[in-house]
């Protein structure tokens, strides 16, 4: 997707993944007793390369951890939802989110906050704001402190969601520092969504896009996505039991997924 990211985001995902680059090592994967089949490894590529991997814990049923080569998040749930993600390196927590849903159980607000022994207390970084009509994502609002200096989140970009049917077919980009304003559309097939229930703890939605949160909040599966004249192919491949084996664009692997089943 051609979104111009805020350096600040850029510079906070960096810290999260830069260890990560290098060359994937089976050893980190922690492959739990097959239930029926579950998720143990995810991979990203770039040209049929292997550049980013997890390898995913499971307790009584949910995931609690994703190993990457240096570092590792953990997940925290109360009952089926999950209310925490943390991030270490080298053992060290170094950023934590904490996830609030509203009563009926759909995400309101995801916080980011930044930890380090310097700091007296942990330091809000990132802010995520979800707003809904009738059960559907109609508003998604990034934030992130512009000043380093704990003043609060800022609005940088604001989502406005359209649907047809339980799809969203539109999303109106607002970018509020540039003020300028771009229109995606989605077009989708008939399968059920293979990343409602799981994007929290995957490699590619995880890091909370307004752009591609449409694969996470539809109910079926985004086949072509469009932004200022360029058209973006999405597919999918699955293995014998029709898990989601890769998700691809323009033809192009992005995402691999590995299971183990019974």
């Amino acid at each position: 997707m051609n979104r111009s990211v805020s350096y600040l985001l850029i510079a906070f995902i960096s810290i999260l993944v830069i260890s990560c680059q290098k060359e994937p090592d089976e050893s980190i994967l922690d492959q739990p007793p097959p239930a029926t089949c579950q998720l143990i490894k995810t991979e990203a590529l770039d040209n049929g390369a292997v550049t980013d991997t997890a390898g995913y814990t499971y307790t009584n049923g949910k995931i609690t951890r994703a190993n990457y080569i240096d570092f590792y998040n953990t997940y925290v749930y109360s009952g089926d939802k999950m209310t925490k993600r943390s991030y270490f390196e080298n053992g060290d927590l170094v950023a934590y989110d904490t996830i609030l849903y509203n009563g009926d159980g759909t995400i309101r607000k995801i916080e980011t906050y930044l930890t380090d022994p310097i700091l007296p207390i942990p330091f809000l970084f990132l802010e995520y704001v979800f707003t809904y009509s009738g059960g559907k994502l109609v508003n998604f609002v990034e934030k992130a402190d512009t000043s380093f200096m704990g003043g609060g989140p800022v609005a940088l970009y604001e989502y406005n969601y359209t649907y047809t049917g339980n799809n969203i077919t539109r999303a109106i980009e607002n970018d509020l520092i540039d003020v300028v304003t771009d229109t995606l559309t989605y077009q989708y097939d008939n399968v059920s969504n293979y990343y409602k229930n799981i994007f929290l703890t995957d490699l590619f939605l995880s890091e909370l896009n307004g752009q591609v949160l449409p694969m996470a909040f539809s109910a079926n599966n985004v086949i072509l996505l469009s932004q200022g004249g360029d058209d973006y192919i999405f597919s999918y491949s699955l293995d014998s039991k029709k898990n989601l084996r890769e998700f691809l664009i323009d033809g192009e692997a992005y995402m691999r997924y590995t299971y183990k089943c019974q």
